[in-house]
């Protein structure tokens, strides 16, 4: 039975995986005739947020929640955040809502609270790139100040702590779907890129939205990077897959292997060469132990990571 009143959270690391994911979502809900609500909307910093320069006013549509220190707010982007005090009343009065958020294990009754949960899941690799991209793309300085770093040197300095972000946070939505499987629908940015009518159609049948051949045909045409381009400015880049291959070093690349290696394995992404494996889908069975020992791989500090760490603290013991 479709829901009357939907209220839907999606969530992904990857910028440009979330923000084609919205689109989706919104073209599935305006050709089920869906009636949405929105929160932020109907917030006083609304119309100040629309004047603000691009991509920020296109963000300022979009209900957006974060968790800090496990207490909810609604966001636009970094540029504005306030505290969710009746978390009930807010999900009540929104329809689709998107997260960066990990699934935590203290915020996962909030989480919960939706009606359904989508989370997209693109290549670490590929996710790092984009996201060095868009920080220190031209136009971020109209609001974020002097760019002084280039895409290149971000990857360079976050790629071990974005790779166990990567890791972490997709094993908190992997773990809420076992913990509530009819509720959390997880996809893939690449099994989107290649198939994606087959993949909007499952998306739908989740959301209980429409299934109609015609309706999925125009929502390809809607969404599709190009057409995307001109609706969200510049937050969308190009959209294509694989990447790293050519982007990150040698050096670079077996890096993420050892942190995220058990987790791309689980996932079934490319170790080395792509064009000999096949798309990344989730396995038949996801094993919490499995889920267990990529955390673990992730987290695990190098001898220079422990050495740098026992520096730092006795100099704090020394002042």
């Amino acid at each position: 039975m479709p829901l009357i009143n939907p209220h839907f959270l999606q969530a992904g690391v990857a910028r440009s995986g979330n923000m084609w994911l919205y689109h989706i979502i919104e073209e599935l809900l305006d050709r089920s005739k869906i009636t949405k609500q929105s929160h932020i909307k109907q917030q006083p910093i609304h119309p100040i947020a629309k004047q603000w320069p691009d991509p920020l006013h296109r963000l300022a549509d979009i209900d957006t929640i974060q968790f800090f220190l496990d207490s909810p707010f609604y966001i636009i982007d970094a540029a504005f955040r306030l505290p969710l005090l009746d978390f009930d009343r807010y999900i009540a009065n929104t329809t689709h809502v998107w997260t960066h958020s990990p699934a935590s294990q203290r915020v996962q009754d909030k989480i919960l609270k939706f009606d359904k949960i989508v989370y997209i899941i693109r290549d670490p690799r590929d996710t790092l790139i984009s996201q060095a991209h868009f920080l220190y793309a031209k136009h971020m300085s109209q609001f974020d100040g002097a760019v002084t770093k280039t895409p290149t040197q971000h990857i360079s300095e976050q790629l071990h702590q974005a790779t166990r972000k990567w890791v972490k946070h997709v094993a908190s939505y992997l773990m809420l779907s076992l913990l509530s499987p009819d509720q959390v629908k997880i996809i893939f940015y690449e099994q989107l890129r290649e198939h994606f009518t087959d993949t909007v159609h499952e998306l739908s049948l989740f959301l209980d939205l429409t299934t109609d051949p015609a309706d999925i045909a125009a929502i390809a045409e809607a969404t599709s990077f190009q057409n995307l381009q001109q609706i969200t400015g510049q937050h969308l880049r190009i959209g294509t897959s694989n990447q790293w291959v050519t982007d990150l070093s040698p050096v670079q690349q077996a890096e993420v292997l050892r942190v995220a290696g058990p987790m791309l394995d689980i996932l079934g992404y490319p170790q080395k060469n792509p064009a000999t494996r096949p798309l990344p889908k989730l396995p038949t069975l996801i094993v919490r132990e499995q889920l267990h020992v990529a955390r673990r791989t992730a987290m695990r500090r190098t001898w220079l990571e422990k050495r740098s760490l026992v520096t730092t603290n006795w100099r704090k013991l020394v002042r």
